[in-house]
């Protein structure tokens, strides 16, 4: 299967240390190791980052034909702090190179899923960006990730992810946007009110997750776990569950894939650790 990523590539600093991150990149790396072909559209820096960070996301395997290098913008970064938890803040810098991604003039293949989330969309370049390559219809499948970010999720924002998305996904805590309450009121909504939308995946912390469509709704719990860092354990539940999905396993294998995986993220420090054989074997279709 192949699967295409658009949206920011940044350096998580946590302290003195730095990680390669963002959500897209975080998400589609994520496929790569579960067995697809990828690509991402993003963009960095021409600096010491953002050479560091091409050489990076081809190590996870990700094909960076479609990732601009912009003279004039600094690649992006992102300040980390964990609390007692794990749980992650973040003090995203503005007026980086992930700001300006422009739709790549010639896409050469066809998609089964294209990803965004919606921190990349903050800066109308970018959302432009994307809006042209949405038109192209490079795939089959449209997956958007909403990422509630500091104040990067306007109702503007929203309501393009809301329109483009085939699937779409967010946590416990971001469904508080949409203001319906329940969880499933939030899912009934987004179901009749956006057509496009077939499928509603909502992650539960460490809970598990709940995934809703128009011919049923399914829960998975999260197997037990000691969490050190909580970062990119939802964008390696979504590269999960896509993969799956994209396989044709039903939505509960989806579900527990997904859990299964993130359950594993949040005990390493790092977004994209390597997996071992075991959880290989648990997660892949």
């Amino acid at each position: 299967m192949k699967i295409l990523a658009f949206g920011e590539i940044l350096w998580d600093i946590f302290g003195g240390e730095k990680k390669i991150g963002g959500a897209p990149l975080n998400f589609i790396s994520h496929c790569a190791l579960l067995g697809a072909e990828t690509d991402i559209v993003s963009a960095v820096g021409k600096d010491a980052l953002g050479k560091e960070a091409l050489e990076a996301v081809k190590a996870f395997g990700v094909g960076t034909d479609y990732v601009e290098v912009i003279k004039k913008m600094p690649t992006g970064y992102c300040e980390v702090t964990l609390d007692a938890d794990g749980v992650p803040s973040y003090d995203l810098v503005t007026d980086v190179a992930y700001d300006n991604i422009p739709c790549p003039k010639k896409i050469k293949d066809t998609y089964d899923a294209l990803y965004f989330g919606s921190l990349a969309l903050r800066d109308e370049r970018s959302m432009s960006g994307l809006s042209k390559l949405l038109s192209k219809r490079v795939a089959k499948e449209v997956f958007c990730d909403i990422n509630v970010r500091q104040d990067y999720c306007t109702s503007e924002i929203l309501e393009f992810c809301l329109k483009n998305a085939n699937i779409l996904k967010f946590s416990r805590e971001e469904m508080d946007i949409f203001g319906k309450g329940s969880i499933i009121a939030t899912a009934e909504y987004l179901l009749n009110v956006y057509t496009n939308i077939h499928t509603v995946v909502i992650t539960l912390d460490s809970d598990g997750a709940c995934c809703f469509t128009r011919k049923g709704r399914w829960f998975a719990k999260c197997p037990e776990a000691e969490v050190v860092s909580t970062v990119g354990a939802g964008d390696s539940f979504s590269a999960a569950f896509v993969v799956n999905y994209l396989a044709g396993e039903k939505a509960s294998v989806c579900l527990n894939r997904a859990c299964t995986l993130g359950s594993y993220v949040v005990t390493q420090l790092g977004a994209i650790p390597q997996y071992p054989d075991e959880l290989k074997a648990q997660i892949k279709p």
